[in-house]
């Protein structure tokens, strides 16, 4: 979890972020947030700012398991550093163990997604943790629950549902499970 500045010394704008950038690492650190905040002199090192697609300064990437999965768009104050990064440090998914927790999580959600996997870690039981890293406003749940699986009426190794609690709707996905896929029917359908 790397939280990665591209910024060029002659940047007013990397200027000003620079001390509250600085001081979001030390609250996250003090926190014991897991992620950690760097800086690349953009000047310094073209090539690399170049290939992580550099137009502007200040570019503020996030990457997860080396593998760059976000632009970071938002404050440039401590709190709001602090905040997102911590929230992107977190689990993508909640475990969801019983019946009674399921409909607890989606009674509390306008939106909630779960994911029934009778395999626990298969392909599309990672996808779909990968697929909540990259969502900011849909809560996804997972189980592997024998007893959640039979209450959803989950014959297949795999099933992901989407539930709109204001609208009393279920919808489930039909097509395979790949990343694309899951990405697009949450956000159609949310």
């Amino acid at each position: 979890l790397l939280m990665v500045e591209f910024y060029a010394p002659w940047c007013k704008h990397c200027q000003k972020l620079g001390p509250e950038y600085t001081a979001a690492a030390n609250t996250l650190k003090e926190n014991g947030v897991q992620a950690k905040l760097a800086k690349v002199d953009a000047i310094q090192n073209k090539a690399l700012a170049k290939k992580e697609g550099l137009k502007g300064y200040p570019l503020i990437k996030w990457y997860r398991g080396g593998v760059d999965t976000d632009f970071y768009k938002y404050g440039r104050e401590k709190e709001t550093i602090v905040e997102w990064v911590t929230r992107k440090s977190a689990p993508s998914t909640v475990d969801l163990d019983s019946v009674e927790i399921a409909k607890t999580f989606i009674d509390e959600n306008n939106v909630a997604v779960i994911g029934l996997f009778k395999n626990k870690d298969c392909d599309e039981e990672k996808i779909f943790k990968r697929v909540g890293y990259s969502l900011e406003d849909v809560k996804l749940g997972v189980t592997n629950s024998d007893e959640l699986l039979k209450y959803f009426n989950v014959a297949e190794e795999s099933a992901v549902i989407l539930f709109k609690t204001l609208e009393e709707t279920q919808l489930k996905l039909e097509e395979a499970i790949n990343f694309k896929s899951l990405k697009q029917f949450i956000k159609l359908n949310s």
